[in-house]
């Protein structure tokens, strides 16, 4: 019996020759047997040919193109991942060339159809930790857009639009709310994060730090969030008649903007007999007004109901006949840890509660919190004073898509409008005196004016893989992924990851070539059923890398072992013979093509007589 044990050079695994000093004598008629083989290759992974990546959502606002003609929901994207050939039309890619590739891809997908999202690479793969992360982000993250100092005396952008637009009332006689700013993009409002989350500069919020110290404000400031698209198109809405609006001519009836008498009274008229006396107290009618009133030192948070009396929460669409606001919490500043001799900086947040999975689709809710803090302090000092979800005070998602956009009668123009107040929070200020007013800084969010591509905001999507690449990922799917994340949760939700190949390299079995030996093995291919031919195979190894008890991994190369539980003795029927070397070849079992991946092979046979 004669142990024979051949080893490869470095990175010539796939074909190479020994050479021995002492001839080898092998016997008439000897058997000749695999004992074991240990392969070692770069954590890399073969493709034969372009793989693609596929995106997809069914979970995207606004829910149609502004021409109303396809839905954007169920929205289908697919890029070839980029690959670079090897020899014989094969591509061997290892961990940090895939990432590379499919983010590229994947970056590809968003241009001019998904504006505003970047491809995720916060985590490159490493050789020691092999990680890979792969996902979306939305771009605009944390960009902050300011109006300037408004207050009842000079709006923002009068009459001349601009970031902001101003609406006096139909009556000029007495100054109350009469003069208005409102932003022409929306505050950014779907943002996914723990119900616990505290305030953070990198949160999607909108802030106003008052323009005088708190004990020095005599009057109300007044920030509220509506839809300037139903202000623009009010034809397109018919829900509130004489809506909160920042353009067109005013009902006679109404002031502009609309407001409420306290106590959950009626909208108030230029005509009504109390007028005078009332419109003071009156409050800014809107989805969302947080009022702070000077005369009492307290920070008031409405909400409107609409038909039915119901408040934001029941309602199946925005298009409400709004009847009064509601006032939903009464924050008495003076118990808080505020210095109410200087000015203050309120700051609001929306979020979807990761922790009750409120950021999908079917049990979908927009909470909001509010934070406050003395202007001059530093961030850490914010203090939250209000947390809708303690109160159900929450947006469902049919406040933003419930709207039918494509409802009879309604003008191209009409069903745009319609379309894009599935972002309905555009920022709308009011004070009630001269003078008094605030800086409103905001995480903006526009649609745009594009008809077939508007920047859309993904709430959810899934990364497909085509089938082999979805081989070398181990999955053909990605769970639901959310690229609205804020960012200290990003790896439990906007990314998709794996640790390693190794699970990846399940599917890979090796022949070994003995080519200057009489052997006589027959084997087919995987796409030639009609039968094999006489090969000069000594063994094959089924799935080397399968067992994680023989595979290890050390420094980026991954190490399989295979010795075979009862070794199949080949006849060589052979004439005495004499070999000074022997060539060895290592192919793939499926295809039979060189096995470029393998840098090292170490092989053992044994020659009996």
């Amino acid at each position: 019996m004669t142990s024979i044990t051949l080893i490869s050079p470095v990175n010539k695994g796939s074909n190479f020759n020994v050479r021995f000093r002492d001839p080898i004598e092998i016997k008439e008629n000897s058997k000749v047997y695999l004992n074991y083989a240990s392969f070692t290759r770069l954590n890399n992974a073969r493709f034969s040919g372009n793989p693609t990546l596929n995106l997809k959502s069914s979970f995207i606002i606004p829910t149609h193109q502004l021409n109303d003609t396809t839905i954007l929901n169920d929205l289908d994207l697919t890029a070839s991942v980029d690959t670079f050939s090897i020899d014989d039309n094969d591509f061997i890619l290892s961990p940090q060339q895939i990432e590379t590739r499919l983010n590229k891809s994947l970056k590809s997908l968003c241009i001019d159809k998904l504006k505003d999202y970047i491809t995720f690479e916060e985590e490159l793969v490493t050789e020691d930790a092999q990680t890979f992360k792969l996902g979306l982000v939305y771009e605009n993250f944390g960009e902050v857009d300011y109006v300037d100092f408004v207050d009842s005396t000079n709006g923002y952008g009068q009459g001349t639009g601009g970031d902001a637009r101003t609406k006096t009332s139909a009556t000029t006689a007495a100054a109350f709310y009469d003069n208005y700013s409102i932003t022409t993009n929306s505050v950014f409002t779907f943002q996914q994060a723990p119900s616990n989350i505290d305030y953070n500069n990198e949160l999607k919020r909108f802030s106003f730090t008052t323009n005088k110290d708190l004990d020095d404000i005599t009057g109300k400031i007044s920030v509220g969030l509506f839809s300037n698209d139903m202000m623009d198109l009010t034809t397109a809405f018919d829900g509130w008649t004489n809506k909160t609006r920042g353009g067109a001519t005013n009902n006679n009836n109404y002031s502009n903007p609309a407001i409420f008498r306290s106590g959950n009274g009626a909208q108030i008229k230029t005509n009504d007999a109390d007028f005078d006396t009332v419109k003071g107290a009156g409050i800014l009618g809107s989805f969302l007004t947080l009022e702070i009133d000077g005369t009492t030192d307290f920070l008031n948070v409405y909400q409107p109901r609409g038909d039915s009396l119901k408040l934001p929460f029941e309602w199946t669409h925005l298009n409400q006949n709004i009847q009064v606001m509601q006032l939903i919490e009464p924050i008495d500043l003076s118990q808080t840890n505020l210095t109410l001799t200087e000015a203050i900086t309120t700051t609001v947040i929306f979020y979807m509660d990761i922790d009750e999975n409120e950021h999908k689709k079917e049990s979908f809710k927009v909470n909001f919190k509010i934070f406050m803090k003395n202007r001059t302090d530093d961030d850490e000092d914010y203090e939250e004073v209000f947390n809708s979800k303690n109160r159900d005070a929450y947006y469902p998602i049919s406040f933003f898509t419930g709207l039918d956009v494509n409802e009879g009668g309604l003008s191209p123009l009409e069903k745009a409008a319609r379309v894009k107040s599935q972002s309905p929070f555009g920022l709308m200020f009011s004070s009630t005196v001269q003078g008094e007013g605030v800086l409103m800084s905001y995480t903006p969010y526009d649609i745009g004016n594009v008809l077939d591509k508007p920047t859309s905001i993904l709430l959810d999507y899934n990364l497909n893989f085509s089938e082999e690449l979805g081989q070398v990922l181990d999955t053909n799917k990605t769970i639901d992924l959310y690229p609205n994340t804020y960012s200290e949760f990003t790896t439990a939700l906007r990314v998709f990851s794996y640790n390693d190949f190794r699970a990846l390299l399940n599917g890979l079995s090796y022949d070994i070539f003995l080519n200057n030996l009489p052997i006589k093995n027959y084997k087919n291919k995987e796409k030639s059923s009609d039968g094999g031919f006489i090969k000069q195979i000594v063994g094959t190894c089924p799935l080397p890398f399968n067992d994680k008890n023989t595979t290890s991994i050390n420094r980026g190369r991954i190490i399989g072992l295979y010795e075979p539980n009862n070794p199949v003795k080949l006849s060589l029927n052979n004439q005495a013979i004499t070999l000074n070397n022997l060539d060895v070849a290592i192919k793939t079992s499926h295809d039979e093509k060189p096995a470029f991946e393998l840098e090292k092979v170490m092989i053992n046979i044994v020659i009996e007589e």
